[in-house]
């Protein structure tokens, strides 16, 4: 008898089970209500609901153009939906639309289509180039939308170091902006060489490729500091021995800017925290400037402008605390062969205020000045990088046009002398 019992009980939940699966929610989809709209990458569904009914939501069913079944839902209390998954612009997407109650049971679907615009990821592939440069090249791209996480991957043609064979090596990548301008440094013995180009959606599918053949390497080499004298012609540097006194920087001049150190070793060897070893300008040296002399003209490639590292104690003189605030924010680079027709070669450039994370020296902090930390640490510096059309320089003139300002929140700590310094300065030139 109970086995009897049990078995009605059963039959009695097959078909209250299939009575739910059964049930529509009766109600329509308010045709006159919904339209669409293309985007980048997809469409918006606009819709009203009517209120004070048992509509709970409305619900979409697609097929993204990876072949996946989406599904979303829009609140009654909402107005629109995004459909995205679409890179190349679509048409005639068919789009199966029902409402839903409380208990998620859906109405019959109503079916609509709607066309999406490229995505970023597919619209920003026509105008990837590359350009040659120094010791790899630039990958440029103008995209006029807003960008949302979307990538490039960026592989070089070559042989394997693994295999031996042929292959397509990563390189790098970087994140799609409305104005990209890639550095991607590349080491290749190759007089040719073939960049291929891959963006990347927002869900990590590869979108469009772009392959670059021809592209040349420009190896560049530095020139040997024993060649290279620093000169001041403007008066701008301040001389100054040995200090004892903690509000007066010692062992500041010009001819550090050569001296190859460029970490600060000759400051740890003094025992002396408040002796720098480096170059510092006097008051008002707002476009100041240093000349390079070069024994014999050469091909300007880059120019590096090193950062003093910074410790956690003896750091520069009152009363600026922050020490970036005397670091250059605004560089030019400019080159001669008689010390009057000045050619600009470089124009390095970021905003006073620029987020700290993002400034050219904010890796520059090492912790107490011990020589672990130095060996440690690696160096910091600005790269200008000048033109690659061959032009011979024996000058080299290195321009501060501005510094950083983050000391706003109290003028008595800012850099309202508009003193600069730097710790080194380097010339790298076409390799021979």
């Amino acid at each position: 008898m109970k086995y009897k019992w049990l078995s009605i009980l059963f039959l009695w939940g097959v078909w209250a089970a299939c009575e739910d699966d059964a049930a529509v929610f009766e109600a329509s989809v308010p045709a006159e209500g919904i339209t669409f709209a293309p985007v980048n990458g997809g469409a918006v569904m606009r819709y009203a609901l009517p209120k004070n009914t048992d509509i709970y939501a409305v619900r979409v069913r697609y097929v993204n153009e990876q072949g996946e079944e989406q599904m979303k839902d829009g609140s009654v209390y909402g107005d629109s939906l995004v459909l995205s998954g679409f890179n190349a612009p679509q048409q005639e997407v068919v789009a199966r639309i029902t409402v839903v109650d409380r208990n998620n049971v859906e109405s019959d679907p109503r079916e609509r289509t709607f066309s999406t615009l490229p995505s970023t990821a597919y619209a920003v592939a026509d105008s990837i180039r590359v350009e040659n440069v120094w010791d790899g090249f630039m990958l440029k791209a103008n995209y006029e939308g807003m960008p949302a996480g979307e990538g490039i991957d960026i592989f070089r043609v070559g042989i394997n170091p693994f295999t031996k064979e042929r292959d397509t090596l990563f390189l790098t990548n970087c994140k799609i902006a409305q104005r990209l301008n890639q550095f991607v440094e590349v080491v290749s013995d190759e007089d040719e060489n073939t960049i291929v180009v891959k963006t990347v959606d927002a869900n990590g599918y590869y979108v469009r490729t772009r392959v670059f053949s021809g592209v040349k390497i420009l190896a560049t080499e530095q020139y040997p500091r024993t060649k290279l004298a620093v000169s001041d012609p403007g008066n701008f540097s301040e001389e100054r021995g040995s200090s004892n006194d903690y509000q007066v920087a010692g062992q500041l001049g010009i001819k550090y800017l050569i001296d190859g150190d460029v970490k600060g070793y000759g400051r740890l060897k003094s025992g002396k925290k408040y002796d720098f070893y480096t170059y510092m300008t006097k008051a008002d040296a707002k476009d100041s400037y240093v000349v390079l002399t070069l024994d014999e003209p050469r091909v300007i490639a880059t120019v590096r402008l090193y950062a003093m590292l910074r410790t956690s104690s003896g750091n520069l003189p009152r009363p600026v605390v922050n020490q970036e605030d005397y670091l250059p924010s605004h560089v030019k680079v400019f080159g001669s062969n008689d010390m009057e027709q000045w050619d600009e070669l470089a124009d390095f450039y970021q905003p006073i205020d620029s987020e700290y994370e993002n400034i050219w020296s904010c890796h520059s902090s090492i912790g107490n000045l011990t020589e672990e930390n130095l060996d440690r640490a690696n160096p910091v510096f600005m790269n200008l990088v000048c033109p690659t059309d061959g032009t011979e320089y024996k000058y080299v003139k290195v321009q501060c046009l501005d510094h950083f300002d983050y000391s706003v929140w109290n003028d008595q700590f800012r850099n309202f002398r508009n003193i600069f310094t730097y710790q080194e300065l380097e010339v790298y030139v076409q390799k021979d």
